[in-house]
């Protein structure tokens, strides 16, 4: 095993200047999932990593990892008939954190260059999908800037919710596996008076087709573009 993975605090460095960084000067490298669990749940707004991470890549400057790109199994046949795909060439972009200081652009940079791992390394993975969220005041900017489909908000037919057990919020997909269910009764039944399920804005959904020319433009015809959000 490389070095690098021997201890995971070995590549955690709170006070690390990126001053000189350039974008040259990172190398990428992909994750075990105890690795990308600890350096999400301790940098990322939410807190967790969900549960079906399948490619987790990092990317680090003189063996500090300075920036995560996390991809998963889309939740739910629902999402994947709509997508008109599945989970074998399908992903979710679930996560994504580059650290405070780092050069302008550096997420749009990394996403691109998992883009580039994903075509060379797993190349039946063809199609990604991903959410913003507007209750955690996200628009979907990294997206736009990195040239995602975007289709508008979440089609979902239940009203959205977000949920915190003990006061933190729990991703549904986390929720599902763990329990499989994620329906207000029978969570209530399990945690009693430490749920919480709040109402919440629909996520802003984006689109990102790998493939070739031919296959972006059969995918892309198949779902209504709309303007990007602000």
């Amino acid at each position: 095993m490389n070095k690098i993975y021997e201890k995971i605090d070995d590549f955690f460095d709170t006070t690390a200047d990126y001053t000189d960084l350039t974008f040259s000067d990172l190398s990428i490298r992909p994750l075990l999932f105890r690795e990308a669990k600890k350096y999400i749940s301790s940098h990322h707004y939410s807190k967790t990593m969900p549960m079906g991470v399948k490619i987790a890549l990092g990317f680090f400057y003189n063996r500090e990892l300075v920036t995560a790109v996390v991809y998963g199994a889309p939740v739910g046949r629902r999402v994947t008939s709509w997508l008109k795909c599945d989970n074998t060439n399908c992903l979710e972009l679930v996560r994504l954190f580059s650290e405070d200081g780092m050069p302008k652009n550096t997420e749009s940079y990394c996403l691109g260059k998992s883009f580039e791992y994903l075509k060379r390394e797993y190349p039946a993975y063809k199609y990604l999908i991903s959410y913003a969220d507007p209750n955690a005041g996200h628009a979907g900017i990294i997206y736009q800037a990195t040239n995602w489909y975007y289709t508008g908000t979440q089609r979902r037919l239940l009203p959205e919710r977000r949920i915190f057990i003990d006061g933190i919020e729990t991703h549904t997909r986390t929720l599902n596996i763990k329990h499989g269910s994620t329906s207000g009764d029978n969570l209530l039944q399990i945690y009693g008076n430490r749920l919480e399920i709040r109402d919440a804005k629909k996520k802003h959904v984006y689109l990102m087709c790998l493939g070739n020319k031919r296959e972006k433009k059969e995918w892309y015809a198949k779902f209504n573009q709309e303007p990007y959000p602000k």
